[in-house]
């Protein structure tokens, strides 16, 4: 007897219509609940980033619950990520034996285990949409983007006056959280709309005003980066893979080692730069001379915020006054799991990067741009373990997967 997900794999590849009866009496209830959440993400996502992680992960859970309990079916998860995510996930439980402060690693490596669980969750329990149900979806979520635009202009011509009464800072920082995360939406979409190619341009330049009017720097850089990858991808696609592959690794390896070249002339580089940019400056010098004293294991999951800092490294510094998180997603890897967490969290990178060959080809410069983005995004914000940034980016692969599906039907 043939399994229904095979069928369901082998009737998307044909470009066959999938039939709503083979996902399971769950079907229309996930499909709605799942419309629903993707709809309300750009707008609320955007005023409270964090709400990503229950959103997304709730819907998971919702999904995997219904798969057992209405259609009698486990999810369908990838055998290769899972077992790197294993493997990653044993050896931060290991770290507690050698950390500095055991009970936050142990602390940090549940989170960790859960975030990564509601992510597999996620992918292997959402339902496989129709060409109807995954045009709704990209409408309503178009429609939704330029709503959130249009509400973060709103407050920006009134000087944050919206955001002061919701007890938020003046400055609008706190919306840099909800922009990032959306942009991450943002690049399925944009591929979703590609044969439309007027609507694509238009979403897009919702999309562009957003990030300049928005006050994430960030967000700029990242969005900028990403798109140099699309141009790229679209011209040259075979040598964007490689250009993002090496990339990644010529950044994350030598990544301590270089930090601390660049250690000598940060005071020269205080000069043209702000002090958000000359904060982080100081955070990796002290984070990247904490790498190459526990250079192969790391100080433990969750320990880079309790590293110390010593109290001639506090002399030149102006803002890293007390000890943080490293604002680098790569650098965190290095403090906290060593040279070892580093080469499975890359050989992870790689797996997905090298993922996106399975997308139709109109699709992939957009995968490229999202892979790039998310890499910028890790290069100077969130740790590795913030659940809201994973449920983005679980969300992001998950809404490539969707559109792609149904591509050929189109």
């Amino acid at each position: 007897m043939t399994d229904p997900i095979s069928q369901l794999g082998d009737q998307a590849d044909q470009g066959q219509p999938i039939s709503p009866a083979m996902t399971g009496g769950s079907h229309t209830i996930k499909v709605w609940l799942m419309t629903a959440i993707f709809a309300v993400l750009p707008p609320i996502g955007l005023v409270n980033g964090p709400i990503y992680a229950g959103l997304i992960f709730g819907l998971a859970g919702v999904c995997l619950l219904l798969g057992f309990v209405m259609d009698h079916r486990a999810p369908t998860i990838e055998r290769r990520p899972l077992i790197l995510a294993g493997l990653f996930c044993a050896f931060c439980w290991a770290s507690s034996l050698w950390s500095i402060d055991p009970h936050h690693s142990r602390a940090g490596a549940l989170q960790l285990t859960a975030i990564l669980a509601a992510v597999f969750a996620l992918w292997g329990s959402a339902p496989v949409l129709t060409k109807d149900e995954s045009v709704r979806l990209g409408w309503v979520m178009a429609a939704m983007i330029v709503v959130a635009a249009a509400y973060l202009a709103f407050d920006l011509s009134l000087g944050y006056k919206i955001s002061v009464s919701l007890g938020l800072p003046s400055n609008g920082t706190k919306y840099n959280r909800g922009i990032i995360h959306g942009l991450l939406l943002a690049w399925p979409l944009l591929a979703w709309y590609r044969p439309q190619r007027r609507q694509m341009l238009m979403l897009g330049g919702v999309i562009t005003i957003m990030v300049m009017i928005g006050p994430s720097a960030t967000a700029k850089a990242a969005f900028l980066g990403a798109l140099v990858v699309l141009l790229t991808a679209l011209v040259l696609p075979r040598l964007c893979e490689t250009a993002l592959a090496v990339g990644t690794l010529l950044i994350a390896a030598p990544l301590p080692f270089v930090l601390r070249l660049i250690e000598v002339h940060r005071a020269e580089l205080g000069e043209f730069i702000k002090f958000s940019a000359l904060h982080r400056l100081e955070l990796w010098d002290y984070m990247s001379s904490r790498v190459l004293e526990h250079p192969w294991l790391g100080w433990g999951l969750s320990s880079a915020s309790r590293l110390t800092i010593n109290p001639d490294e506090l002399q030149s510094y102006l803002w890293a006054k007390v000890s943080n998180y490293p604002h680098n997603q790569f650098l965190q890897l290095w403090v906290e799991t060593g040279a070892v967490g580093v080469a499975l969290a890359l050989t992870g990178l790689m797996v997905g990067l090298f993922a996106i060959r399975r997308l139709s080809t109109p699709v992939r410069p957009f995968a490229y741009a999202g892979y790039a983005m998310a890499l910028i995004v890790a290069l100077a914000d969130f740790e590795f373990t913030t659940d809201s940034w994973m449920a983005a980016l679980a969300a992001m692969v998950l809404l490539f997967k969707t559109f792609d599906r149904v591509r050929q039907e189109r």
